[in-house]
């Protein structure tokens, strides 16, 4: 039998909005390293820190650089498996092409729904969940929304790519599609992809080695602050409420400094920032619960097991996934966006019983246990 040689690849986000896609990257590629050799595991990478006008013109529809490196990894490796998880927009569908012609079977995580929708969301915000474009070969709802990082310009050559990606059949040289939740896997085949090319591969986090945990105090929000991150529907539930309920906000704040400057008055709401990903850890494992308040779908939802993995529970918002995951009175409570801070209130008593790292790991989903983060 031949010996497995994988070829990652991934197109980062920017730098300073790392999020879960980059995370699960960069734990997928050290956990295939350290149980398959750093020989038998390689790596394609571009990085939208790298983007401008000009470079992404000449690679959103096909990058012939990505097409010429990707060939040359898997015939100089001898490759038998490319796993893609981000490709847009600098590497392309090229990558695909380029696997097909290699005759090397290949696989794309689906970490959101770009190929159905230019937002990658399913959400606009200011309809909330939207899946208008879903049924069009060319939908024009995305770019009159700009529903692609709000412009018109760059809604249009997103829409015009993935439509010219379905034109040239691009989809069709993919062999599989990890899914990462039952929830996306249906929505997927409603959407009318085929039972058969998906399988459910749920995202996994490293153990963290965390001596104490301390006192816990207080709640915790992490993520982007996207309107569809459900950040600006907390603050505002927030600022209602006792100051006994201490709240802290970590993520990249800069671009929402008028969000930031209207709640950072309030003494109960502290904006901790930009921190790694072990200090965010950290911050998780000494508060009482963590909020998720996303009103996406989402597709996994990396901090409910950030979380899960220190003995913290959630309060989420029951939209998508997340009743998946979140088991009310087992590891957390899930409610309605506007029952955010009423579950909160009877919380602080019974977080106690919650919190105990074997009863909110004991109650994650059956096919989420027993997978072993070192494959």
């Amino acid at each position: 039998m031949n010996e497995l040689r994988i070829l990652l690849v991934h197109n980062y986000y920017r730098s300073q909005f790392i999020g879960g896609e980059d995370l699960v990257f960069k734990n997928e590629l050290k956990s295939l390293r350290d149980k398959l050799g750093r020989d038998n595991v390689f790596v394609y990478k571009r990085s939208n820190d790298q983007a401008n006008l000009l470079s992404i013109l000449t690679s959103i529809f096909f990058s012939l650089n990505s097409f010429l490196k990707v060939r040359r990894l898997m015939k100089e490796h001898k490759i038998n498996l490319v796993h893609v998880h981000n490709f847009f927009p600098l590497i392309s569908m090229s990558v695909f092409l380029a696997t097909k012609l290699v005759g090397v079977k290949t696989v794309l995580t689906l970490h959101n729904y770009r190929p159905w929708c230019i937002a990658g969301t399913l959400f606009r915000e200011d309809i909330g969940i939207c899946e208008k474009c879903v049924k069009y070969k060319f939908p024009v709802s995305g770019i009159v929304n700009k529903c692609f990082r709000k412009s018109y310009l760059q809604s249009f050559l997103a829409q015009s790519a993935f439509s010219f990606y379905k034109f040239v059949g691009a989809f069709k040289w993919i062999d599989k599609y990890f899914v990462l939740s039952n929830f996306q896997k249906n929505k997927l085949i409603e959407f009318g992809v085929d039972r058969n090319q998906l399988i459910l591969k749920p995202n996994f986090i490293p153990h963290h080695n965390i001596e104490s945990l301390g006192a816990r105090n207080g709640f915790v929000f992490v993520g982007r602050p996207e309107k569809g991150k459900g950040l600006e529907v907390l603050l505002k539930a927030w600022s209602q409420v006792d100051s006994k309920l201490q709240l802290y906000i970590i993520g990249e704040m800069s671009g929402v400094v008028e969000l930031t400057s209207k709640y950072m008055r309030n003494d109960n709401i502290h904006f901790l920032g930009k921190l790694s990903n072990e200090e965010t850890v950290k911050y998780i494992s000494c508060s009482r619960f963590l909020i998720h308040p996303s009103l996406y779908y989402e597709t996994f939802g990396l901090t409910l097991f950030e979380s899960f993995s220190v003995g913290t529970p959630v309060i989420a918002i029951d939209i998508g996934t997340r009743s998946e995951f979140v088991k009310n009175s087992k590891n957390g409570y899930l409610c309605s966006p506007n029952e955010l801070v009423e579950c909160a209130y009877p919380t602080m008593q019974s977080s106690a019983s919650l919190s105990r790292t074997t009863q909110i790991t004991q109650s994650i989903p059956s096919e989420l246990t027993g997978l072993d983060p070192q494959i």
